[in-house]
């Protein structure tokens, strides 16, 4: 998956910029975890789920982070899951004044990231309002695309995350938020995770213990210091 030279593996990481998505690798990259466990990382930016992974079977990445919406995919894809990050609650499905339900949404316009984790909650929503999917327009957008169509009021209604659904939320006065993951659970959970592919696993094990020693380093370092990693 990677050279290496004087006992170091040198290896490519794709993450998402949230406060799970990234920051323990960005951590891990700025305090010299990676380093100390001896990794030399280049970090790639991703901004959902479904390009990363596909990136990851494409061994340009060796290891990534995901959300809850592309278990599945992930699972079934040959991908194999090597520590839970978190538990998401960052998912939101909202819309404008005009509309104030999720049985509301019949006949709608939703912008939306297919195959994540806000599709995930949106169809949760649905399916518990009594609203069959077919019955709302679901429109795939890139989160950024979904949140500027959003603020330009071509979308009546949008399900994303936290953070780029926020400006979105600020920028439509009367906004509301008709569900989050959090009316699920207890029920329900939804577990965001890092990854790499079981045949990179099966191959490289020493190098998934070396990134999960770093990434163990740089958790308990945003739990000491939240307010620095926000």
């Amino acid at each position: 998956g990677g050279s290496s030279s004087g006992g170091t593996v040198s290896i490519t990481v794709g993450y998402q910029p949230d406060l799970h998505g990234g920051a323990p690798v960005l951590i891990a990259q700025q305090q010299g975890f990676f380093k100390k466990v001896g990794l030399n990382v280049t970090l790639q930016q991703f901004t959902s789920g479904p390009p990363l992974f596909t990136a990851l079977k494409s061994g340009s990445i060796q290891f990534g982070y995901e959300g809850p919406g592309v278990a599945a995919t992930v699972i079934n894809g040959g991908g194999e899951i090597i520590t839970v990050d978190s538990l998401n609650y960052g998912d939101e499905v909202i819309a404008n004044p005009g509309i104030s339900s999720v049985a509301d949404l019949r006949g709608k316009t939703v912008g939306v990231d297919l195959g994540t984790s806000a599709q995930m909650i949106l169809d949760l929503a649905l399916e518990r309002a009594g609203v069959p999917v077919s019955a709302v327009n679901e429109v795939n957008f890139t989160p950024a695309a979904g949140a500027a169509a959003y603020e330009s009021h071509h979308l009546p209604a949008l399900a994303l995350w936290v953070p780029p659904i926020v400006p979105a939320v600020k920028a439509v006065s009367g906004t509301k938020v008709l569900v989050t993951d959090r009316n699920f659970t207890p029920a329900y959970e939804f577990p965001q995770f890092w990854l790499t592919m079981g045949s990179y696993a099966k191959a490289n094990p020493q190098v998934v213990t070396k990134f999960l020693q770093a990434w163990i380093l740089a958790d308990n370092w945003r739990a000491r210091d939240r307010k620095s990693v926000v």
